[in-house]
């Protein structure tokens, strides 16, 4: 395996790859072994391969699969049922799901979107395709400072009844910044009433 660096071309036998520090965990991160080792007994199982929607015996072991890895996430974030958890292929089909669902569900009235300037892509690009599809959609971008902390102040100006969606990234990848801030109890404080 060849590692590539911004110097050079490196083997693996030049440097010991575990001394290597991996610091992008925001973009991805490696996969727990339980999860590598649950992964392959499962692809090696011969009736697993089968398509989850169809009624033959593959289907239906495939299913299975699908149903019980569904319950053990529901288990572990504490969610009331398992048809809250919804497998999807990453981040961006994620992030385009819950907007989508939120904000296209009532086009026909004025729902106010308050999110920050430095929002990932696949957050930023469906707001801007929506707030162009759409007139009933308003956007407001939250003032951050020069180190990328939202402005409280600023956040509850942009606050109205017609706030329908706060869209704030948790931990900023690019910047490395964990956004946890008081933003976020603000928010929940609001909810709770």
């Amino acid at each position: 395996m060849a590692l590539l660096s911004m110097d050079k071309n490196f083997q693996e036998n030049d440097i010991d790859i575990s001394r290597i520090i991996y610091l992008d965990n925001n973009a991805t991160t490696r996969e727990d072994k339980s999860v590598i080792e649950s992964m392959i007994n499962h692809l090696k199982c011969s009736n697993s391969f089968g398509n989850p929607s169809s009624s033959h015996l593959f289907g239906i072991e495939a299913r299975y699969l699908i149903d019980e890895s569904r319950e053990q996430v529901r288990s572990s974030i504490n969610a009331s049922h398992s048809n809250e958890i919804i497998f999807t292929s990453g981040g961006t089909e994620s992030n385009n799901l819950a907007i989508h669902g939120i904000l296209k569900s009532n086009l026909n009235i004025c729902q106010h979107v308050i999110t920050s300037p430095f929002e990932h892509p696949s957050v930023a690009n469906i707001l801007k395709y929506l707030q162009n599809l759409n007139e009933n959609i308003q956007l407001s971008f939250v003032k951050v400072d020069s180190n990328g902390i939202i402005d409280l102040e600023h956040f509850r100006q942009l606050l109205k009844p017609q706030t329908k969606l706060v869209t704030i990234m948790h931990s900023n990848n690019e910047i490395g910044l964990f956004i946890f801030n008081s933003i976020f109890k603000f928010i929940f404080k609001i909810n709770s009433h």
